[in-house]
């Protein structure tokens, strides 16, 4: 008789390397070491394969954290990711479901977008402050 904890394991440490395999995919994809198409064709090897369609859209969304995928491949992604996880919208749902994720989307780059401009601001005052102490420091 097999034991369950064994395959809990087995099924952990599979779930494991098919989300660092992912992750590695997106990584190459970022930095142009890997085409698209062999990221969605990795993709669904791995959801072929069993892989957890939830656990690959967390993988999705810490990548992006640190480095956005281009939109085309977000949302294809995102898309096919969802799909198994929810199942094949119709063709209302789907409409309604790919807006309201192009709307997020939309969301998330203005959020990065402000972030980067009060970033430079940061930057700018800082530089300001360094010039000031310089100046100070000589007298001037």
């Amino acid at each position: 008789m097999r034991n369950p904890a064994h395959n809990n394991g087995q099924l952990d440490s599979y779930a494991a390397r098919t989300a660092s395999g992912f992750g590695k995919a997106l990584q190459g994809f970022s930095i142009g070491d890997l085409p698209y198409d062999d990221v969605q064709a990795y993709l669904e090897h791995l959801l072929t394969s069993g892989a957890s369609a939830e656990e690959l859209l967390q993988v999705l969304h810490r990548h992006e954290q640190v480095e956005p995928l281009p939109e085309y491949a977000h949302l294809e992604i995102s898309r096919i990711l969802i799909e198994r996880t929810v199942g094949a919208p119709t063709a209302a749902g789907a409409s309604s479901a790919f807006e309201e994720l192009r709307e997020l989307h939309e969301e998330l780059r203005a959020l990065r977008e402000d972030l980067a401009a009060r970033d430079a601001t940061i930057e700018e005052l800082e530089a300001e402050l360094a010039s000031e102490r310089a100046s100070r420091a000589h007298g001037t």
